[in-house]
């Protein structure tokens, strides 16, 4: 029986959890028990436990020695002094696992050298920029290296071609049991609990991490010059901010409005008090969704960007930047509203240069939307109809449960 030593978010609310939930699921259910695995969970802060007699998960960070964040000494030295396991499984940035390349490197050397059991390695990462030497230095360490989309993998063998028998492409998956069309009762009655008097307003929701890849304050801006330039023969426009308003990674949401002529409750919805240290369900977003007359992201880039294929699977449409991997996600722009002027811009959390979309092209963006629904001699219903069903399509036949037969595979491979 195969013991895999898995690193990743898990048990918590992040993208990433979300995948690695997934996977791991269905490497159960295929498994039946075949497979033993050690989690090491990252963003996840409780108490050790067994999710099952095969499944141990282990909070990251507080059990490092070095509190890090990624818990990375606390893996290297599970990896290092054990005998038992036979794959390493890793989902995570490129910026969190490069850097520890040459320790693995020198663990498998030490390995080989006592005559210790030694271990097959897999990893699973975004690419959300163009590639660079730096950025993918030490890859060709890992056995099997597995990208989100094809753009990402085009973007490494342009610098790393020989890369390219080990470099695979698997998708993000879609829950569609948790992400999916409400009935127009159901719909209408959570607009009203949620957003109260101003239900019957045009909803534009992002919902984001409040962190500077995402760049709030561009949807913030292009809400403005939208609202500035709207039809007023339409419902008026009214933006949700579904993430931490002060977010330690983020800006200060209500320190930006206060600067703003924008009134909370009338113009602008915050994240409610309640979710703040415990983010709702997937019901709860889904109903969000469904509740919002567009999904809006200004990001800078995405691996992939999970809300988006789950927006398209509840059928709302999604305005976003046509970038990166959203150029494969949306078809060059046949199943979202996208833009395509862009700024390079450099954040200090990560020095790689990304594209910050243009206020005034969003802004379009939104009115466009808005005239697709209100008004048929601008924009074709039937168009708009039309890119509603194909990002359904698109997003609701990426099920987990088959992609996922990939990753079986590659188990199998290195077992």
């Amino acid at each position: 029986m195969p013991k895999v030593l898995f690193v990743s978010d898990y048990a918590c609310e992040t993208g990433f959890a979300t995948v690695s939930k997934n996977i791991v699921s269905e490497l159960k259910r295929h498994f039946k028990g075949d497979l033993k695995m050690d989690i090491i969970a990252n963003n996840y802060f409780g108490e050790a436990y067994d999710e099952d007699e095969n499944i141990f998960v282990a909070p990251a960070k507080i059990n490092d020695v070095k509190l890090d964040d990624y818990g990375r000494h606390f893996f290297l030295s599970a990896l290092k002094n054990s005998n038992e396991y036979d794959i390493l499984f890793i989902i995570s940035d490129l910026g969190v696992v490069v850097p520890i390349i040459e320790i693995l490197e020198s663990i498998k050397k030490e390995k080989r050298e006592k005559n210790m059991k030694s271990f097959k390695s897999m990893y699973y990462f975004p690419m959300d920029c163009h590639g660079f030497p730096q950025i993918l230095k030490g890859l060709e360490f890992f056995d099997v290296l597995v990208t989100y989309t094809e753009f990402g993998r085009n973007e490494i063998l342009k610098v790393r071609p020989e890369l390219r028998s080990k470099l695979k492409v698997i998708n993000h998956g879609t829950n569609i049991n948790d992400f999916y069309p409400l009935e127009p009762s159901d719909v209408f009655k959570f607009r009203n609990e949620f957003f109260g008097d101003v239900c019957d307003k045009f909803i534009i929701s992002n919902i984001n991490r409040n962190q500077p890849r995402k760049d709030i304050p561009t949807t913030i801006f292009a809400f403005i010059e939208a609202k500035e330039n709207w039809n007023l023969a339409y419902p008026k426009p009214f933006l949700y901010l579904h993430m931490h308003p002060r977010d330690p990674m983020g800006w200060d949401l209500r320190a930006i409005f206060w600067q703003l002529d924008l009134v909370e409750g009338e113009d602008y919805k915050l994240l409610p008090d309640e979710w703040i240290d415990n983010m709702p369900p997937a019901a709860t977003v889904n109903n969000i969704l469904n509740a919002s007359d567009a999904y809006l992201t200004t990001t800078l880039a995405e691996g992939w960007g999970l809300v988006i294929s789950e927006a398209m699977a509840a059928k709302t449409p999604v305005i976003c930047p046509l970038n990166t991997s959203l150029t494969e996600m949306t078809d060059i722009g046949k199943r979202a509203i996208t833009y395509e002027t862009f700024y390079p811009v450099i954040n200090t959390t990560d020095q790689i240069i990304r594209q910050q979309g243009n206020i005034e092209d969003v802004a379009a963006c939104i009115l466009k939307l808005a005239d697709m629904r209100y008004d048929s001699t601008k924009v074709s219903f039937l168009d708009a109809a039309n890119m509603l069903n194909n990002a359904y399509q698109w997003a609701t036949n990426l099920t987990w449960h088959e992609l996922s037969k990939r990753w079986i595979e590659y188990i199998k491979l290195l077992s």
